[in-house]
């Protein structure tokens, strides 16, 4: 068992477990701004943890699909949610 898979393993499950709260925190929130900005920080998070997950899941049975999926796909996508993220937090304060 490789390092890597373990780190990626727990990884996967702390962010995919605080994920959940958070995304049902976000949709409680009454004022429309702070539920975006909610929304789009739990919806950041599944879609890391997802990443970490089929990066597992790749270390484990292999192939090239699931690198592609998890390093070409998921990874680029969480940092794109978090750079709408940050633009939007950045446009709510000004």
């Amino acid at each position: 068992m490789s390092l890597d898979l373990v780190l990626n393993s727990f990884d996967a499950v702390i962010i995919l477990g605080i994920s959940v709260p958070a995304i049902f925190v976000a949709r409680k929130i009454q004022i429309p701004k702070l539920r975006f900005l909610g929304t789009f920080l739990a919806l950041f998070l599944a879609v890391h943890g997802l990443y970490h997950l089929i990066d597992v899941i790749g270390i484990t049975y292999g192939g090239d699909l699931l690198d592609f999926l998890s390093d070409g796909f998921t990874e680029p996508l969480s940092y794109l949610i978090l750079l709408v993220f940050g633009i939007s937090l950045y446009r709510l304060e000004e």
